[in-house]
């Protein structure tokens, strides 16, 4: 999952927040120009991706906003040569899309990074070169190595976007996906830095990641992983979620700009479940049988992650079941409907089906109040992490009963923290 090749934090894409300056360039070859309605098209799925990012980071308490700016929607964007760009060498890339930059008055990728920070103010940039043709779409990010060898140069990051792939137009989900790329989004579909195995366990815990699937946008979601990575949700080693016992071996290092306590190898985390008895050196993936049961290692993480948390318990249920079921994190409590003097605080409500944030609710009062949060519906005796616009993030866990009915009541317990509001 994580490649030497970090892009996190770094480039004209450092965290998705703030203000985000978007140049879409649209980018017209030979027997495939842009007309203005067909750029309108996909004006339209990108503003309908950044609507969606910007609902996504709602719900992790974070608030970002989009500006944009665009060239080439007439045609009169014309690439004088064309590359086969899914197979060119990066660095070919560069002058290629440089010379595009030329073409729109701006000497390259860097000095529009420069406008962009210095003239608009913006906390973040990206560009978009959309291409008339079918192709499969993909992001450039800055990378570590590159930002070494020239941090100017290669520090603005940029995306390709087909208007369609094997026939079949792309969606804003796609636009989306590249976009969460530029700011260090890793995939969760099977790749060369992602196993089958770790495939199967992000689509498992995260079956609506839009780093999986891009179709259908409003049935996506950024999974917690990739908001951290982003810089929406707090900030934990999730990579031993995802390791096989046998995909990383004792030279496993990291090439990131992450502080120590922010990422660290499997070894150092998991040392009492893995370790080498003839040796004695930890973190000997390679040999079976050496460490403890899989089952035992994750309880003990669980409690040890949840004994940081203040807590308390509830019982919610859906509208038919007599149940409150509007919680209150910074109250401590659950309110019903009757409770209009309680309910201001509000950031998560039970639907008897699913959890819901608080700004989509039924009740005029809830919905109102602006307080939202990351939900996502879950089974019984497992937990989800939730973030509010209020500050709070943590985990439900669901100790008893069961979804599925509007009447459903379950006992929950929830775990919470504070945002510290001045960590980077």
């Amino acid at each position: 999952m994580v490649s030497s090749r970090n892009t996190t934090k770094i480039g004209s894409c450092k965290k998705l927040e703030g203000s985000i300056y978007v140049l879409s360039v649209f980018v017209s070859v030979n027997g495939c120009v842009w007309d203005n309605n067909s750029a309108q098209q996909c004006y339209n799925l990108l503003f309908q991706a950044e609507d969606w990012l910007t609902r996504q980071a709602r719900r992790y308490g974070k608030a970002i906003t989009f500006e944009n700016g665009g060239f080439g929607s007439d045609g009169s964007v014309y690439a004088n040569r064309y590359v086969n760009l899914s197979v060119t060498k990066s660095g070919d890339l560069y002058q290629y899309f440089d010379e595009i930059m030329q073409a729109i008055g701006y000497r390259d990728k860097a000095q529009f990074y420069d406008w962009a920070k210095n003239q608009k103010g913006a906390d973040n940039s990206l560009i978009l070169f959309f291409f008339n043709t079918d192709d499969r779409s993909f992001a450039y990010c800055a990378t570590s190595g590159m930002m070494n060898y020239d941090p100017h140069k290669y520090n603005s990051e940029y995306a390709v976007i087909y208007r369609a792939m094997s026939g079949h137009m792309t969606e804003a989900g796609t636009i989306a996906h590249e976009i969460l790329h530029l700011f260090g989004a890793w995939d969760m579909y099977p790749s060369e830095t992602l196993t089958k195995e770790q495939s199967d366990t992000a689509a498992r815990m995260y079956p609506r990641s839009i780093m999986i699937q891009t179709q259908n946008i409003e049935q996506r979601e950024i999974d917690e992983v990739n908001a951290w990575l982003v810089g929406l949700g707090p900030e934990k080693d999730y990579f031993r979620w995802f390791q096989s016992a046998t995909a990383y071996g004792k030279e496993y290092e990291v090439d990131s700009e992450f502080d120590e306590d922010e990422i660290r190898s499997p070894q150092e985390d998991d040392e009492e479940c893995y370790y080498d008895e003839e040796s004695g050196e930890e973190g000997n993936y390679e040999e079976e049988g050496e460490y403890e049961e899989e089952g035992e290692c994750e309880e003990e993480e669980d409690e040890e992650d949840l004994e940081d948390f203040e807590c308390f318990s509830a019982t919610i249920g859906g509208p038919d079941s007599g149940q409150c079921s509007y919680i209150s994190i910074c109250d401590e409590d659950v309110y019903s409907d009757e409770d209009e003097d309680d309910l201001e605080n509000v950031e998560i409500v039970f639907t008897g089906k699913k959890f819901i944030s608080a700004d989509e609710a039924d009740n005029e009062i809830v919905c109102e109040n602006g307080n939202s949060a990351e939900i996502e519906t879950i089974e019984k005796g497992e937990r989800y992490a939730f973030g509010t616009s209020t500050g709070y993030y943590g985990y439900i866990v669901i100790e008893d009963g069961k979804m599925g009915k509007s009447s459903s009541e379950l006992e929950v317990t929830i775990y919470y923290t504070e945002s510290d509001e001045e960590e980077e």
